[in-house]
């Protein structure tokens, strides 16, 4: 028969920080949180769970060909290879004029 001890998982810190940072709470009450939890970890370590976090969204968005905005740089590329970039830099200085 399996022991108490075997039959919790561990709870993994990164993740039990992203949930509860979903969740809206500040840093602090994460970390008050965990330690009911019997988690041990300081603030700082949430702030750079969350850093890490937001930099992976980051690089997920380039490695995508997408910047985040919605606009496919591979797209844009394509369309100044077709159109020329004479044209191109026209066409991107009248959308700044009209701005």
């Amino acid at each position: 028969m399996a022991t108490k001890k075997q039959q919790q998982k561990p709870i993994n810190k990164s993740a039990f920080i992203r949930e509860h940072s979903a969740a809206g709470l500040k840093p602090a009450q994460i970390v008050a949180l965990a330690k009911k939890k019997g988690l041990k970890f300081s603030v700082e370590y949430v702030y750079s769970i969350r850093q890490n976090a937001k930099t992976a969204k980051k690089h997920a968005a380039i490695k995508n060909g997408n910047g985040g905005n919605g606009v496919s740089d591979r797209a844009f590329m394509k369309l100044v290879t077709e159109i020329g970039t004479v044209h191109a830099r026209e066409l991107i200085d009248r959308v700044e004029e009209a701005q």
